[in-house]
Order: structure tokens, then C-alpha cells, then sequence
């Protein structure tokens, strides 16, 4: 017999559990902040029509870290960022999962060469006053 214990903490487990082709976003209507899921990746709107990038994913616990693969499309303010100076290795957002909703926190592009995260307020996933984090949530399709 399954204890109860074992069926909250199976649904625990599934609660912040993010499938491939899953959208996410700040508003799934407009697409503002809008993160597609694939398998070990996801694509993510840093800003609509100027960045679009690829970013690597590692999940643990409830929450999901993101890792500049490479940018996928570009308008002329994204054209202007270097984008071989960006790391690899250090993080440019995590994520934190609750049922449909996460809060997501931008940290920027990682400069190697000063030591420094950019583009941090220039994001759509930048919060404005004094909170760290923005709300995202699950797109129905």
C-alpha cells in the first residue's frame, strides 16, 4: 500500500517538473519573456525582435539554471553585443518552479574578458524596483 507521505511526495516531484516543447513566459499572449523548453536546452526571448538566444539547461530540484549556448536571431541591438566575449559556464538565469508559475531570476551575459555580467537591465526578464525576480508562467498552446 502507498503511504501518503509517498503520493505527496511524488506529486511534489511532478509539480516542478518542465517538459520538452513547453512554453513559458511573462505573457503568453504577447510573448513577452518567452522561454521554449526543448530536451536539454531552451530558447529564450531576452528581448522581442533584437535577441533570441539558445541556452544550455541543467535542472535541480525545483530549480532550472541557464548557460549561453549561442544566439540563434538578432536584430540591430543584439548585432552590437560581442558575442564571443560571453561565457559559457557561468549561469544567465535560473529559475524556480511552482505548479504553472516560476519566478525567474536574469543575471546577464558574463563578459570573461571584465569580469562582469551586461545586459542585465536591457532584459525583458530585468525586474524593475526593488524585487530580483519576475513571474513567468506555463503557456497553454
Amino acid at each position: 500500500m502507498i503511504s501518503r507521505f509517498t503520493i505527496l511526495f511524488i506529486s511534489f516531484l511532478l509539480s516542478f517538473s518542465v517538459s520538452a516543447d513547453e512554453t513559458w513566459a511573462i505573457d503568453c499572449n504577447s510573448g513577452l519573456g518567452r522561454i521554449v523548453f526543448k530536451e536539454n536546452k531552451a530558447d529564450l526571448v531576452v528581448n522581442l525582435n533584437q535577441i533570441v538566444i539558445s541556452a544550455n539547461i541543467v535542472q535541480s530540484g525545483n530549480s532550472i539554471s541557464f548557460y549561453l549556448d549561442e544566439p540563434i536571431e538578432l536584430g540591430r541591438g543584439g548585432m552590437m553585443l560581442d558575442w564571443d566575449s560571453f561565457s559559457k559556464n557561468e549561469k544567465i538565469a535560473v529559475v524556480t518552479i511552482n505548479g504553472n508559475k516560476a519566478s525567474l531570476s536574469w543575471n546577464g551575459f558574463f563578459e570573461t574578458n571584465k569580469s562582469q555580467y551586461i545586459w542585465v537591465s536591457e532584459s525583458e526578464f530585468y525586474s524593475q524596483g526593488s524585487r530580483k525576480n519576475v513571474a513567468i508562467f506555463r503557456c497553454e498552446i
